[in-house]
């Protein structure tokens, strides 16, 4: 960690501690077993591989810069991409993920970006569900509301993503807050 804190911008963010902290290890290391814990750990957090990752194929195993989550799918070529593996969504747990890597768009995403999104549930008050932009920045497409006991989120959200890069890794994040039911991510897609 001190050595990444050595690499400290004016600009830095838990992104970027990410990169800078495997850097070191790998730089500590040469078998990679202290890289692959280090990974390990930003993956346990959530916080999302990144371009800048190195990889490690020293003795303790290889790793590489794809993006951790409990679903992976290859990236999706233009600015459009969709995710259409399940994800079981634990009873009043952690937050689950759905990705989607978005490459080779050459625009800057929409101001009315398109968010579709087909989740089944039997009591969607209690999900909360946000976009992750590659840079970590939430935008939340629905809250939690103890008043609406309608089963599953089929539905497609509109955001002002214009700030953000369209390349990278995007993602759904679902967490179901209260508890007796669980549900499942059916698939998503994202029209930047």
């Amino acid at each position: 960690m001190y050595n990444a804190m050595l690499m400290k911008t004016s600009s830095s963010s838990y992104l970027k501690y990410r990169t800078w902290t495997l850097t070191s290890a790998k730089a500590l290391d040469s078998t990679c077993a202290l890289f692959n814990t280090t990974k390990a750990a930003w993956d346990a957090v959530s916080v999302p591989a990144q371009s800048a990752d190195p990889t490690c194929t020293g003795g303790g195993g290889t790793s590489s810069p794809t993006p951790s989550s409990s679903t992976s799918n290859p990236p999706s070529t233009g600015c459009t991409g969709s995710n259409a593996t399940a994800v079981a969504i634990p009873d009043a747990g952690s937050a689950v993920y759905s990705d989607i890597a978005v490459s080779g768009c050459t625009k800057t995403p929409s101001t009315t970006a398109s968010i579709s999104v087909n989740i089944t549930h039997t009591y969607r008050g209690d999900l909360r569900v946000d976009l992750v932009a590659p840079d970590g920045t939430v935008y939340n497409l629905k809250a939690t509301s103890s008043s609406d006991s309608t089963d599953n989120v089929v539905a497609t959200y509109s955001k002002n993503l214009s700030s953000e890069v369209a390349n990278g890794t995007w993602r759904l994040k679902v967490q179901d807050v209260y508890s007796s039911d669980t549900g499942t991510i059916n698939s998503w897609s994202l029209t930047l």
